[in-house]
Parts: structure tokens; C-alpha cells; sequence
């Protein structure tokens, strides 16, 4: 894919996923809970790949997750994560472990082939989203704080070993 046709393609899922914000689900994260399953950090589609390999009632589904500690002013940032979904239609995250915070994930809006273009190479590890307004609603305030709390700054040196 061109450039000029990856801008374009990520300006109309910027559009396409902000309309799906508000239809954001919280995923159960259990990638340390599992005896025998060692997932890779950073590394989210190849675990899921890995996961559906061994388990093939499950499938591979692919989206995005809302990092509100990431965003600039201003912005929402996405970025790219892949979980499981059981026959049951449960999706579970089988890369995170249980004391990171649980994401909001929204389902790709396009094609598994669409999205794995994307975001193959780390092209498009992420997206951000821009607020048409400066003024958040209440229940999505209360929504950033209680990710903001969730994740603190603690948490992210030690994730990130600084």
C-alpha cells in the first residue's frame, strides 16, 4: 500500500472508529493466568495467532484499545490489539495480565486483511482520534479518570523499566 492510500485509509477509520467509541467493551485480561501459556509482551496479534492455533473453537479478533494516559490534549489514542473470542462470544485478552488495567477494546470496523495491513511493521501502531469539542461529557470524564487512576504514573515506570 502507497502512502498517499494509507493516509487515506486512516482518515476514514479515524472517522469510522470515532463513531464507535461509545460502543467500546472492557476485555478480561488473563495473559498471566493461564498455566502453560507464556505470551510475549508487545505482541498481542502474534499471541492471539498463537492462541487460536492451539485452540481452534476460539478466533482471533482484531481492534483497538482507548489509551487515555497516552492521548494528547485534545485527542483520543487507539492503538492496535488483538484478543480472543470464544465460541461463547466472550472476548478475553490473552497478552495482558490481570493487574493491567482493563481497556476499552473496539472491534476493527473493516477487514482482518485490512487491519493486519495496517498495522503490519508497526505502520500504524496506533491512531488518534480528534474531539470535535474541548468539553468531554460527564460520563466520559468519570470514564478518563477512572483509567487515569487505574494506571499510575508508578505503573508506568515500572512497566516500562525506566
Amino acid at each position: 500500500m502507497e502512502r498517499a492510500e494509507k493516509l487515506v485509509l486512516i482518515h476514514d477509520l479515524q472517522d469510522r472508529l470515532k463513531a464507535l467509541i461509545c460502543a467500546a467493551v472492557q476485555v478480561k485480561n488473563i495473559g498471566d493466568q493461564i498455566s502453560g501459556w507464556e505470551p510475549i509482551m508487545g505482541r498481542c496479534h502474534q499471541n492471539v495467532d498463537r492462541w487460536v492455533s492451539k485452540h481452534p473453537d476460539d478466533r482471533a479478533t482484531r481492534g483497538w484499545i482507548r489509551t487515555a494516559y497516552m492521548a494528547l490534549p485534545g485527542f483520543i489514542r487507539l492503538m492496535s490489539h488483538s484478543v480472543v473470542e470464544t465460541p461463547a462470544g466472550t472476548l478475553l485478552d490473552v497478552t495482558l495480565p490481570v493487574r493491567e488495567c482493563h481497556h476499552q477494546f473496539i472491534r476493527h470496523p473493516g477487514s482482518d486483511a485490512e487491519f493486519l495491513e495496517l498495522v503490519a511493521d508497526n505502520g500504524c501502531p496506533w491512531i488518534d482520534i480528534p474531539l470535535d469539542e474541548p468539553d468531554l461529557g460527564l460520563a466520559e470524564l468519570a470514564d478518563l479518570v477512572r483509567q487515569m487512576e487505574n494506571y499510575t504514573t508508578w505503573g508506568i515506570h515500572e512497566e516500562f523499566d525506566f
